[in-house]
């Protein structure tokens, strides 16, 4: 958080949802842990808890909900977290707006009335341009960080590497003041037409680039911030680049805030893969439901320039596969993990615990019964008439033989009396000798399998 603070505070470029959610997520699974849920409990924990952080940030609790069923997923979606993220979500925006209103985040914009017949093809045109910013949004990103990350091995580099990546985004922002920050402003400025026809137009041109390349400087190098909220300036830009170029020629609507909305749900739903909830949380921060239409418009459009693209490369394709954990899933335990109240047994490989079986049985997997191991503390040596022997090794160690009674070698024979008639139901003659006093067991503690099992 303060870490976050300073990134953004200081001017770089980077969102506050992405700091919101990850603590969010963390609140989450640190409830799940001492509450000793089960892992799927806990996944939903976190889930909702990602969900809740993102909603109240944006004042977008219906959008947060559907994030949080969608994120962790390219082609898949967990629907059945959304009634409960949707509780959480809306519990986060109540919480959120005690403090800083509940109106939408960047205004109430009524434009659905001014949508024409003349308007599809520039939303088309806005779908597609706002698609191919999203994949260059993704590519320059890793370009910073895949040659930053293997060179900060050291603690000296990495304080460097942001160091050097916020001077050069202080640089930008002299050109480009809007690269500065997080832009919500900006983009909220970007909705109002007086607003927007008073900047310059190579400046409205160049937000778009200089967001791309001032996201990627800051958090590409290592300083903390989101992705995600960038993602929607990078799209207003686009869209209102459009709405300027169009208006001049008559083109464009009487307010550029729908081609700006579009332009957010464009660029990020697909980028991010999750179209629908991008989508509807784009629509809520401006305030207006009927922008869903041409938002579908956009976000279709922007889906045949993205391809498989993605800015998260955590995300799993489907629920039921596995995948590294990265930053985007450190704190989400997998299906498979153990409860947290389960602690790690220190058993051997071959080993059984003692009492899983009757009392006079031998405690042995994968092998013949034996008398020779009982549960607690009986000696080794003492069987049970009818159940086969144990066979002295040296060192002290007591093994089962290693095959059934059938193929059992002379020296593997039972040590207790035998007749002639059983010793022939083995295929060998019986054997007079002695018999051997049996050494006395080693003392095996009560929680603890001995080594030899």
């Amino acid at each position: 958080m303060v870490a976050s603070a300073l990134t953004i505070g200081s001017g770089g470029s980077a969102g506050t949802e992405g700091p919101a959610a990850q603590i969010s997520a963390a609140f989450g699974s640190v409830f799940a842990r001492r509450a000793r849920l089960t892992p799927a409990q806990a996944r939903t924990a976190v889930v909702i808890g990602l969900a809740a952080g993102v909603g109240a940030v944006f004042r977008a609790p219906l959008g947060g909900a559907l994030l949080g069923a969608e994120l962790l997923y390219r082609k898949d979606a967990d629907v059945s977290v959304v009634p409960k993220a949707l509780l959480a979500s809306a519990a986060g925006y109540a919480a959120f707006g005690l403090c800083f209103g509940f109106g939408p985040v960047f205004g109430e914009h009524a434009v659905s009335g001014a949508i024409g017949l003349g308007d599809l093809p520039l939303l088309v045109v806005i779908g597609l341009l706002a698609g191919g910013a999203g994949r260059l949004y993704a590519a320059a990103f890793y370009w910073v960080h895949d040659r930053v990350e293997p060179r900060s091995r050291t603690t000296l580099r990495k304080l460097l590497f942001p160091v050097a990546g916020g001077l050069a985004v202080g640089c930008l922002g002299l050109l480009v003041p809007g690269v500065l920050g997080t832009g919500y402003g900006l983009m909220e400025g970007e909705m109002e037409r007086d607003v927007l026809l008073g900047l310059s137009l190579w400046a409205v041109l160049l937000v778009p680039l200089a967001k791309i390349v001032g996201t990627a400087l800051t958090v590409g190098s290592g300083a903390s911030g989101g992705i995600f909220g960038p993602g929607f300036v990078i799209g207003a830009g686009v869209g209102a680049a459009v709405w300027r170029l169009a208006e001049p020629l008559g083109l464009a609507p009487q307010s550029p805030a729908m081609f700006v909305i579009v332009g957010m749900a464009a660029c990020l739903g697909p980028v991010v893969r999750a179209p629908v909830a991008v989508l509807v949380m784009a629509v809520e921060t401006g305030g207006d439901s009927g922008l869903l239409g041409p938002g579908v418009i956009g976000v279709l459009s922007a889906a045949l320039v993205m391809g498989g693209v993605t800015i998260y490369r955590s995300q799993l394709d489907r629920r039921e596969e596995k995948g590294p954990v990265t930053e985007l899933t450190a704190v989400i335990p997998p299906e498979d993990a153990t409860p947290a109240d389960a602690a790690p047994v220190d058993t051997p490989r071959d080993a059984t615990p003692l009492d899983a079986t009757p009392l006079g049985d031998a405690a042995v997997a994968d092998g013949p019964r034996g008398g020779g191991a009982a549960s607690g503390d009986r000696p080794l040596a003492a069987a049970v008439p009818g159940d086969t022997a144990l066979v002295e090794t040296p060192l002290g160690d007591t093994s089962l033989a290693d095959t059934a009674l059938g193929a059992a070698a002379p020296a593997d024979a039972p040590l207790g009396d035998t007749t002639p008639g059983d010793a022939a139901g083995l295929g060998e003659a019986p054997v007079s000798r002695p018999r051997p006093r049996p050494r006395p067991p080693r003392r095996v503690g009560r929680d603890r399998a001995p080594k030899s099992f």
